[in-house]
Protein backbone atom coordinates (compact mmCIF):
# COMPACT_ATOMS: atom_id res chain seq x y z
CA UNK A 1 0.00 0.00 0.00
CA UNK A 2 1.44 3.28 -1.11
CA UNK A 3 0.07 6.51 0.93
CA UNK A 4 -0.41 7.96 4.51
CA UNK A 5 -2.66 5.45 6.97
CA UNK A 6 -3.70 7.26 10.74
CA UNK A 7 -3.66 4.22 13.41
CA UNK A 8 -4.27 4.10 17.29
CA UNK A 9 -2.10 1.94 18.94
CA UNK A 10 -2.89 0.57 22.97
CA UNK A 11 -0.07 0.90 25.52
CA UNK A 12 -0.28 0.06 29.26
CA UNK A 13 -0.34 4.42 29.55
CA UNK A 14 -2.83 4.83 26.91
CA UNK A 15 -4.18 5.27 23.44
CA UNK A 16 -1.89 6.87 21.01
CA UNK A 17 -2.34 7.94 17.10
CA UNK A 18 0.08 7.86 15.03
CA UNK A 19 0.73 8.14 11.13
CA UNK A 20 1.96 5.37 8.98
CA UNK A 21 3.38 6.59 5.37
CA UNK A 22 4.73 3.84 2.86
CA UNK A 23 6.26 4.96 -0.21
CA UNK A 24 8.12 3.44 -3.01
CA UNK A 25 10.92 4.52 -4.60
CA UNK A 26 12.99 3.61 -7.37
CA UNK A 27 16.46 3.87 -9.29
CA UNK A 28 17.49 3.71 -12.72
CA UNK A 29 20.70 2.27 -13.16
CA UNK A 30 21.82 2.98 -16.34
CA UNK A 31 22.79 6.31 -15.00
CA UNK A 32 24.95 5.65 -12.00
CA UNK A 33 26.94 2.71 -14.96
CA UNK A 34 27.17 5.89 -17.45
CA UNK A 35 28.33 7.90 -14.55
CA UNK A 36 31.05 5.05 -13.72
CA UNK A 37 31.90 4.28 -17.66
CA UNK A 38 32.68 7.77 -18.16
CA UNK A 39 34.86 8.34 -15.23
CA UNK A 40 36.66 5.83 -15.95
CA UNK A 41 37.73 6.43 -18.86
CA UNK A 42 38.60 10.41 -18.16
CA UNK A 43 40.42 8.78 -15.42
CA UNK A 44 42.04 6.76 -18.31
CA UNK A 45 42.46 9.31 -20.65
CA UNK A 46 44.19 11.74 -17.68
CA UNK A 47 46.98 9.07 -16.79
CA UNK A 48 47.93 8.24 -20.27
CA UNK A 49 49.47 11.31 -20.27
CA UNK A 50 51.96 9.85 -18.11
CA UNK A 51 53.51 8.04 -20.77
CA UNK A 52 53.78 11.61 -23.06
CA UNK A 53 56.97 12.73 -23.48
CA UNK A 54 57.64 15.97 -20.88
CA UNK A 55 59.25 17.21 -23.98
CA UNK A 56 56.25 17.41 -25.41
CA UNK A 57 54.56 19.97 -23.03
CA UNK A 58 51.88 21.13 -26.00
CA UNK A 59 50.70 18.04 -25.73
CA UNK A 60 50.52 16.77 -22.51
CA UNK A 61 48.98 20.68 -21.66
CA UNK A 62 46.58 19.46 -24.59
CA UNK A 63 45.33 16.07 -23.30
CA UNK A 64 44.75 17.12 -19.65
CA UNK A 65 42.99 20.24 -21.07
CA UNK A 66 40.51 17.95 -23.03
CA UNK A 67 40.23 15.54 -20.10
CA UNK A 68 39.38 19.33 -18.03
CA UNK A 69 36.44 20.17 -20.75
CA UNK A 70 35.25 16.34 -20.87
CA UNK A 71 34.81 16.68 -17.38
CA UNK A 72 32.87 19.75 -17.04
CA UNK A 73 30.81 19.16 -19.69
CA UNK A 74 29.51 15.82 -18.26
CA UNK A 75 29.07 17.80 -14.86
CA UNK A 76 26.88 20.51 -16.77
CA UNK A 77 24.74 17.34 -18.50
CA UNK A 78 24.17 16.18 -15.03
CA UNK A 79 23.13 19.42 -13.76
CA UNK A 80 21.01 20.00 -16.24
CA UNK A 81 18.99 16.60 -16.33
CA UNK A 82 19.05 17.09 -12.48
CA UNK A 83 21.47 14.04 -11.75
CA UNK A 84 24.39 16.09 -9.61
CA UNK A 85 23.48 15.26 -6.13
CA UNK A 86 22.84 18.83 -5.13
CA UNK A 87 18.90 18.53 -5.81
Amino acid sequence: MHGVRANTKRYSTGAYQYAQVCFKMERDSRFYTLSIVIALLLVAATYSGLWVSPAAAPGRIALAFLCFLAWSKWRLCEAIAGHDGLH
